[in-house]
């Protein structure tokens, strides 16, 4: 799995991240659709560039607090989840503060 780029996972009814981790060349992670309540499996993908977990159930902001370990993420859904929906347009200070808190 040291060479997986790409792991499209969406609908797929997935409740928890538990064993995304250690995956080095990872650059895409689709989470859309599933049934997510944390992020907090997800960690030591130090390539990941883009992460949808668009549509799912993760209700609190705690959850982005892992995205301080993917400084390369140019790309990331969380749109239809019950923490996104509450920010509204804050939601892109909270991500970028989140991925760069020196800002």
């Amino acid at each position: 799995m040291d060479l997986l780029e790409e792991l499209l996972l969406g609908e797929n009814q997935i409740a928890n991240t538990d064993g995304l981790y250690n995956l080095p060349a990872l650059r895409t992670l689709d989470l859309n659709t599933n049934k997510l309540t944390t992020l907090a499996g997800i960690k030591n993908l130090p390539a990941l560039q883009e992460l949808d977990v668009g549509a799912n159930s993760i209700e609190k902001s705690d959850s982005l607090a892992g995205l301080i370990n993917f400084t390369k993420l140019v790309r990331f859904n969380a749109a239809g989840n019950p923490f996104a929906d509450e920010l509204g347009d804050k939601i892109k200070f909270e991500v970028l503060f989140r991925i760069y808190p020196w800002v």
